[in-house]
């Protein structure tokens, strides 16, 4: 309906129901359809966001969860050099996954990290995985997973190496979809899947089913 101009999303339909992600501010809307053609990465859908205001609010919130998985598959246009560059997935303050470079430290430069918080006591628990001279733009199958007193993040199959939780509840935070505050993802996200309870042991057959779907890795 849009012809020869472009389509933006309005609302970003939840599977469930219950967790529509919603931008009702035009300018904040991301593309779908540009210049009359479908947005698509591998030939399947996906919604591009500028890197300077695009996302949703208020998408979900994590608050009081103990064993969480976050499945994301996304891409950035190139990977982020220089210490300060970030794009954020999802996320907000305390919780969030992001691409990033965060350090002059050769382990931070071109990462995908992840963070989730506990409340009480208050701890936070961090991991990256690099890039691994991913070719730009970068298309990446994320995952970052709490689950059997463990969190590890993970990219195109590559895991970190994993820092034990004693999770009591994620800290109350309502999540956006294509930033984390003033993160703003530059690149694209086709799907993101949370689950609340412990994944850890269905990691490969989600992230399988995934790339299977979306050609995001070999």
């Amino acid at each position: 309906f849009v012809g020869s101009g472009d389509g933006v999303v309005t609302k970003w339909y939840d599977q469930i129901g219950s967790n529509d992600a919603v931008q009702a501010t035009a300018s904040e809307q991301p593309m779908i359809v540009n210049a009359g053609s479908l947005v698509t990465i591998n030939s399947k859908p996906a919604i591009q966001f500028d890197g300077e205001d695009d996302d949703f609010h208020n998408v979900f919130n994590a608050g009081g969860q103990t064993d969480m998985a976050f499945f994301s598959v996304s891409s950035i246009d190139s990977t982020p050099l220089v210490v300060g560059d970030r794009g954020s997935i999802f996320g907000r303050y305390v919780i969030y996954n992001r691409y990033t470079n965060t350090s002059t430290g050769a382990e931070h430069k071109g990462s995908l990290e992840g963070q989730i918080k506990n409340a009480s006591p208050a701890q936070n628990y961090n991991q990256r995985v690099t890039l691994g001279g991913a070719s730009e733009p970068i298309h990446g199958l994320g995952t970052m997973i709490n689950g059997e007193g463990t969190f590890k993040v993970r990219f195109n199959g590559t895991e970190s190496a994993g820092v034990a939780t004693e999770m009591t509840g994620q800290q109350s935070q309502t999540i956006y979809i294509g930033s984390r505050s003033t993160d703003f993802l530059d690149g694209h996200i086709q799907e993101l899947v949370v689950y609340f309870n412990n994944q850890a042991g269905n990691v490969s057959g989600i992230e399988g089913n995934m790339n299977s779907y979306y050609s995001v890795y070999s």
